[in-house]
C-alpha cells in the first residue's frame, strides 16, 4: 500500500521550527513529543488536511506547492 509523507525538505523545517510543532499539537489535542514522533516515524497524521493547512499557512506556500510524497507501507506484522 502507497502512503502520503511529508515531503523530506518540508518535514525538515517543520523539525526545526518550535512554534509550528506547537500549533500542529495544539490542532491535535496532542503533546508536542507526539509531533515529534509523527516527524521522526513519519506518521500519516502529518498530512491531515488540517496539519498540512496549518504548514501551508505557517510557511506562505503557494497553492500549487506539492507538500507530500508516496512512501511504501511497510507490511502489518
Amino acid at each position: 500500500m502507497i502512503q502520503q509523507i511529508l515531503d523530506t525538505e518540508l518535514k525538515a523545517k517543520v523539525r526545526k521550527d518550535d512554534e509550528l510543532k506547537l500549533r500542529i499539537a495544539q490542532a491535535n489535542q496532542v503533546k508536542v513529543d507526539t509531533v515529534n514522533r509523527w516527524l521522526r516515524e513519519d506518521d500519516v497524521m502529518l498530512t491531515t488536511a488540517t496539519n498540512l493547512a496549518i504548514i501551508k499557512a505557517y510557511f506562505k506556500l503557494p497553492a500549487k506547492y506539492v507538500m507530500t510524497t508516496d512512501k511504501q507501507a511497510e507490511p502489518a506484522k
